[in-house]
C-alpha cells in the first residue's frame, strides 16, 4: 500500500486494515483522520507530527519514531510499542492501556495529565522526562532508567520498580502506592509530599536526601539507610524499619507511631518533637541523639542504647525501659508514667467490661 493509497483512505474516512507497513515514512504529510487496525508499522517513522487525530488499533509499532511528536487526547489499546522512540515528544491527556513497550525511549518527553494502565515498560528509559499529573497503574518499570526524571503531582499505584534507575530524581507531591521499591538508590534525591505508603523500600539507599513532609505509612524499610537523611515533619506511622541505618539524620517533628524500630542504628539523630508512640525500638542504638520534648509513650525500649542522649523533656509514659542503657544521658525534666492517664487509658465502660466477663476475658 503505497503513502497516496493511505491519504486517500483517510480523506473517505475507511479504515486501513492488515497492512503490511513496515518501515514506511510518515514525515511530511498530514496524518489526521488516518486510521490502522492490525497493521504492521514496525519501524514506521512519525516525527514531529500532530498524532492527536491518528488511530491505531492492535497494531505493531515496534521500533517506529515518534520523537517530537504531538499526542493530545489519544486512546491507544493493546498496542506492541516494544523500542518504540518518544524522546522530546508531548503527551497530554493521552491513555496507554495494556500497551507492551518495552525498551521505550521517552528521554525528555513530557507527559501532562495521561494514564498508562498495565503497561509492559521494561528497561524503557526516561532521563529527564517530566511526568506533571500523571496516572501509572500496575506498570511493570523493571529495569527502566529514570534517572533526573521530573514528577510532580503523579501517581504510581502498585507499579513494579525493581532495579529501575532513580538516580537525581526529582519529586513533588507524587503517590507511589504499594510499589516495588526494594534496594533502590535514592541517595541525595529530593522528594517532597511523597506519598510511598505501603511501598516496599526494603535495603534502599536513601542515605543523604531529602525528605519534606513524605509519607511513608505502613512502608516496609527493612534495612534502608537514612543515614545523614533530612526528613522534616515526615511520616512513617506503622512502618517496619527493623535495623534501618538512621545515624546522623534529622527526623525532627516527624512520626514514628506505632513503627518497628527494632536493632535499628540512630547514633546522632535529631528527634527533637518526634512522635514515637507505640514504637517497637529493643535493642535499637541511639547514643548521642537528639529527643529533646520527643514522645516515647507506650514505646518498646527495652535494651536500647540511649548513652549520651539529650532526652530533655522527653515523655517517657508507660515506656517499657527495661535494661535501657542511659549513660551519661540527658534526662533533665524527663516525663514519666502519669499514673491518672494510664488509668483513663483502661478505662472501658461499664457494658463493654460486663461483656468481657461474660466471655471469660477480664
Amino acid at each position: 500500500m503505497k503513502m497516496q493509497d493511505i491519504l486517500d483512505a483517510a480523506r473517505a474516512l475507511r479504515v486501513i486494515c492488515d497492512e503490511d507497513l513496515r518501515g514506511m515514512d510518515f514525515c511530511g504529510v498530514d496524518p489526521s483522520l488516518m486510521r490502522f487496525k492490525r497493521c504492521n508499522l514496525a519501524g514506521a517513522r512519525f516525527q514531529g507530527l500532530d498524532l492527536s487525530k491518528t488511530g491505531f488499533f492492535n497494531c505493531d509499532l515496534s521500533g517506529a519514531d515518534f520523537s517530537r511528536t504531538r499526542l493530545v487526547g489519544n486512546m491507544w489499546r493493546s498496542l506492541t510499542l516494544d523500542g518504540a522512540n518518544f524522546s522530546s515528544a508531548s503527551l497530554e491527556r493521552a491513555i496507554f492501556l495494556e500497551c507492551s513497550m518495552k525498551r521505550c525511549i521517552l528521554d525528555s518527553a513530557t507527559l501532562f495529565c495521561s494514564v498508562l494502565d498495565r503497561a509492559h515498560l521494561e528497561n524503557s528509559s526516561w532521563q529527564d522526562a517530566v511526568l506533571r499529573k500523571t496516572e501509572l497503574s500496575k506498570v511493570r518499570l523493571c529495569g527502566a532508567r529514570l534517572a533526573g526524571t521530573r514528577i510532580e503531582e503523579s501517581s504510581f499505584m502498585d507499579c513494579d520498580l525493581t532495579g529501575v534507575a532513580l538516580k537525581d530524581l526529582s519529586v513533588e507531591a507524587a503517590f507511589l502506592s504499594g510499589c516495588d521499591l526494594r534496594g533502590q538508590d535514592l541517595a541525595g534525591c529530593t522528594l517532597r509530599r511523597l506519598n510511598a505508603m505501603k511501598s516496599n523500600l526494603s535495603g534502599a539507599n536513601l542515605s543523604c536526601t531529602r525528605l519534606e513532609g513524605c509519607v511513608f505509612g505502613e512502608a516496609i524499610l527493612v534495612e534502608a539507610s537514612l543515614r545523614g537523611a533530612v526528613a522534616l515533619r515526615c511520616q512513617f506511622d506503622g512502618a517496619n524499619m527493623l535495623r534501618a541505618d538512621m545515624r546522623d539524620g534529622d527526623f525532627a517533628e516527624s512520626s514514628f507511631r506505632n513503627s518497628e524500630l527494632g536493632s535499628a542504628r540512630l547514633d546522632n539523630a535529631r528527634l527533637a518533637y518526634a512522635n514515637l508512640y507505640g514504637a517497637r525500638a529493643g535493642a535499637a542504638i541511639l547514643r548521642g541523639s537528639d529527643c529533646r520534648n520527643a514522645d516515647f509513650s507506650h514505646a518498646d525500649l527495652r535494651g536500647a542504647d540511649f548513652s549520651g542522649a539529650n532526652m530533655y523533656v522527653a515523655c517517657l509514659h508507660c515506656a517499657d525501659t527495661r535494661h535501657t542503657q542511659w549513660t551519661g544521658a540527658n534526662m533533665l525534666l524527663v516525663r514519666g508514667t502519669d499514673e491518672a492517664l494510664a488509668r483513663a487509658e483502661c478505662w472501658q465502660p461499664q457494658h463493654q467490661l460486663d461483656e468481657a466477663r461474660k466471655q471469660g476475658l477480664a
